[in-house]
């Protein structure tokens, strides 16, 4: 199926209420020699390291940048929430692609999750399994799924890169989980934990910068994004996900350059993981 009428099925699936994996994984996922990208041929398919390693020096690390001249997200929010939503069904197929292209590139076999679109009434309802969490968007490990609740603000124009991050963020902790990262991360909390989120904000980073030609903002522009993004909330999220000058660090250094390996928070000094 063509990659157009894939992110229209994504689409169309989140907008019937039901849950999707977008972009299903296969050969498009896969294919790392779109034109303009440069990448090597795809290795045989590996399974990543384990434990501390998969951490610190996973072959992932090795990959990049990621490289989508041929994403396309199709019509912005038109002012409702499904427009909101098929907007975001069409960047999670992008997101699908990337990372499919990345993980193919050094050997590694991708696997999409599942995307579910919620209004944000429903955000109190989110969760995984038992347990029920106020956020705009989460990941559930369990039943690989990435959730994202979007408020009417987000309905129209001008809240896309704000949109696009959120998402971008939880597929990174589905990232993290496909590179076995985050079973070691989750399992020792603290810093640890704190560590596991900057990167995943870092990843998000990483997809911004193979797409932020879309949104024909200026470096100046991004700068500021990069500042009202890394505002800290309460104590703690401050604790869970990072100080200001943390955040803004990891962000940016996605940004920046678009790659992977520029995201390991693991080998960084306590003072750039700060809470």
């Amino acid at each position: 199926m063509a990659r157009r009428a894939i992110a229209a099925a994504c689409a169309a699936a989140l907008l019937s209420g039901g849950v999707t994996a977008c972009a299903g994984a296969g050969p498009d996922t896969a294919l790392p020699g779109a034109a303009g990208c440069g990448m090597l041929p795809p290795r045989r398919p590996a399974a990543p390291p384990g434990g501390r390693g998969a951490a610190r020096d996973n072959p992932v690390y090795r990959g990049g940048p990621m490289c989508l001249p041929d994403c396309d997200f199709g019509p912005g929010p038109d002012g409702g929430l499904s427009g909101a939503t098929r907007y975001l069904g069409h960047v999670a197929h992008c997101l699908d692609v990337g990372w499919g292209r990345l993980f193919a590139a050094v050997g590694l076999r991708y696997r999409p999750p599942k995307v579910r679109i919620v209004p944000i009434r429903d955000r109190g309802r989110l969760g995984c399994g038992a347990g029920m969490v106020q956020a705009a968007g989460l990941y559930c490990p369990g039943s690989d799924e990435v959730i994202v609740s979007v408020g009417r603000d987000w309905y129209g124009p001008g809240y896309e890169p704000s949109m696009v991050l959120l998402l971008a963020h939880e597929y990174g902790h589905h990232v993290q989980r496909s590179l076995h990262i985050a079973q070691y991360a989750y399992t020792a909390g603290g810093e640890v934990e704190r560590r596991a989120e900057l990167q995943a904000e870092c990843f998000g980073g990483v997809f911004l910068a193979a797409v932020r030609a879309r949104f024909d903002q200026t470096d100046e522009w991004w700068a500021g994004f990069v500042d009202t993004e890394s505002q800290p909330g309460d104590i703690a999220e401050r604790h869970s996900h990072g100080d200001f000058a943390s955040r803004r660090r990891w962000l940016g250094a996605g940004l920046r350059s678009g790659r992977p390996g520029d995201c390991r928070t693991w080998t960084a000094p306590s003072s750039e993981v700060a809470g």
